[in-house]
């Protein structure tokens, strides 16, 4: 956890100055950022006594065929230098976890303590700048921008993405009995508020993995699942007397017209252009479904709307092809259910409220993935990392035995080392790419086949995401 703090502090003293360069803002040095945290993280895992995940010979097998078919989608790519730069993030992440899963540091209550204040005192932050921006443009202005009012997102649907996660977190900590007295009224607070924000935009895809994730949970966890439960209708419940409050009587109150809708709940315009998207990823499927397009090719065929499909199943199958699709959805199928059976035995020894939430924001995140870009964007993505690290660091560790081998040897030891350095090589190669894209002048498509300045360094591909 010291080492965790001191992370943060650095990212804060490296990422701060940037701030004013950054013109692509919202998405450049959210991306700068995480490939910073990918580099570091490796680079922990390379200097670690531990060495996790090497004694899990079944995952091993599973983790060799995807690499395998990741690396022969790279090199049969269009563009294999910039599939090989999305693939190699994608290792890193399955690194991190899995160096998230096998080492357990000291913990300290106090440790914890100080992470859990710094993320509500983040959210109850952000919480009231945008309540004060919401209420203050509609006083002085008599409008409500929602595409500016969200400061930090290009795309009012971008916040959606991280309150997939950011809610279910809220709801686990109020339950957690660590959380009291000021810390607890501020995450209470910062709840509703997000609460407000999600029924103010009707972000419909956040909403049915909200509830997907409550109905498992009441269907897996017992008094638990029921307890979250009776939290999430309160924090609902609010919510909805706040924007009655803020979106309706106000408006009344200042002789305004009613506010329109950020998007009627019924619109098929966002229906309709799905649709047409996931048609393209399946005829990529169609045409490539051994090896699939590439790794961030999806983007290479400009079809006018978007740069990924919106839905993430689509894009690894359309991208990866096939057999890769289907080996991760059972390792992914696997590892959950596994993760909610010892949730399950962990709550029936200790309770836990904030274990629980991660899981409920995890289940959400793949139901989300489903419809939207949240596993693209560097925000969400960063979200669904934490979250992730954080319910394997609170679930019991599983025991050795259970994976029916000893201790590596020293050339498997060996091996695991050199492989991480040649990870860690490819992240700063990452990192540099980032870096020069992150300086230069950001490209804006015009529904040109070529986007006007695009340079040696395009894609960018978390700034528009388009070759």
């Amino acid at each position: 956890m010291d080492a965790l703090r001191f992370a943060l502090l650095l990212l804060a003293a490296l990422v701060l100055p940037l701030l004013p360069w950054g013109q692509g803002l919202a998405h450049d040095v959210p991306r700068l950022v995480l490939c910073l945290l990918s580099t570091a993280w490796v680079g922990a895992c390379l200097l670690s006594s531990d060495v996790p995940g090497l004694h899990l010979a079944r995952a091993q097998t599973w983790a060799w065929g995807l690499l395998l078919l990741g690396g022969a989608s790279v090199a049969f790519s269009a563009r294999p230098d910039v599939a090989l730069r999305e693939c190699g993030f994608a290792v890193a992440v399955a690194v991190i976890l899995g160096c998230a899963a096998g080492i357990r540091p000291q913990r300290k209550e106090s440790h914890d303590m100080a992470l859990t204040q710094l993320l509500v005192a983040g959210v109850f932050a952000y919480a009231i700048l945008e309540l004060l921006l919401i209420v203050s443009g509609l006083i002085l202005d008599r409008t409500l921008d929602y595409w500016r009012v969200f400061a930090g997102y290009v795309n009012p649907r971008f916040f959606n993405h991280v309150q997939t996660l950011l809610i279910p977190l809220l709801l686990g900590l109020l339950g957690w009995s660590a959380v009291r007295g000021l810390w607890r009224g501020l995450a209470a607070f910062a709840l509703v508020a997000n609460a407000f924000f999600l029924l103010l935009l009707m972000g419909r895809a956040t909403l049915l993995a909200l509830v997907v994730g409550l109905l498992l949970v009441l269907l897996w966890f017992g008094p638990a699942g029921r307890a979250y439960a009776r939290r999430f209708v309160l924090a609902f419940a609010a919510g909805g007397a706040l924007y009655l409050l803020i979106i309706e009587l106000l408006p009344w109150l200042l002789g305004m017209e009613p506010v329109p809708a950020f998007r009627e709940l019924g619109e098929r315009g966002s229906i309709e252009a799905r649709f047409y998207l996931w048609r393209i990823a399946l005829d990529m499927i169609a045409a490539h479904p051994w090896l699939g397009v590439g790794p961030m090719h999806y983007a290479n065929q400009f079809n006018g709307e978007a740069a990924h499909p919106h839905n993430i199943y689509l894009q690894i199958a359309a991208e990866y092809g096939l057999p890769f699709f289907l080996i991760l959805i059972f390792v992914l199928l696997r590892w959950f259910w596994r993760m909610t059976q010892r949730l399950r035995q962990h709550l029936s020894q200790t309770p836990d409220a904030l274990a629980l939430g991660c899981w409920a924001g995890l289940v959400g995140a793949l139901v989300d993935g489903a419809f939207s870009g949240n596993f693209v964007m560097p925000l969400s993505q960063l979200w669904i990392l934490i979250t992730v690290i954080l319910l394997l660091q609170r679930l019991p560790q599983e025991p050795l035995a259970d994976s029916g081998t000893t201790r590596p040897s020293r050339l498997r030891l060996a091996l695991w080392r050199v492989g991480l350095t040649l990870l860690l090589l490819a992240q700063l190669y990452v990192l540099v790419g980032a870096w020069q894209e992150f300086r230069q002048t950001p490209v804006r498509i015009q529904g040109a086949q070529e986007p006007v300045g695009a340079t040696h360094y395009s894609p960018r591909f978390w700034q528009d995401g388009w070759f």
